[in-house]
């Protein structure tokens, strides 16, 4: 993405409205004039709505392409299973407790604990 703007303008990535980060997989670089995301080995849990939103003083403005990755039909994929699930606890007030459970599937399930 090409970029223009005085004053330099901010940007940020977005997938599915989320800010994306940088990490191993994903690669962000901006140069105050061009912008590029790169998404390696990409899977399809990458599959979304990438958003590059560019904004300063007097203005905003953003450009959204939809990613659709599809399944590798040569690949084994497992649903999510657990293999031990949590289990109830009794403790005394302020004691540590943790909670464990050991799951498999291909991709690698994503854990979310939903406070």
């Amino acid at each position: 993405v090409k970029v223009e703007g005085w004053p330099e303008p901010e940007l940020v990535w977005l997938v599915d409205e989320q800010p994306l980060r940088p990490s191993h997989d994903f690669k962000l670089e901006y140069d105050g004039q061009n912008a590029k995301l790169e998404i390696r080995d990409a899977q399809p849990e990458d599959t979304g709505v990438y958003t590059v939103r560019i904004k300063n003083e007097y203005g905003a403005v953003e450009s959204n392409a939809k990613l659709t990755v599809e399944p590798d039909p040569d690949k084994n994929h497992i649903a999510p299973e657990f293999q031990a699930v949590i289990e109830d606890v009794e403790c005394n007030e302020g004691d540590t407790v943790k909670f464990k459970a050991v799951l498999t599937g291909d991709p690698t399930p994503d854990v979310i604990f939903p406070f």
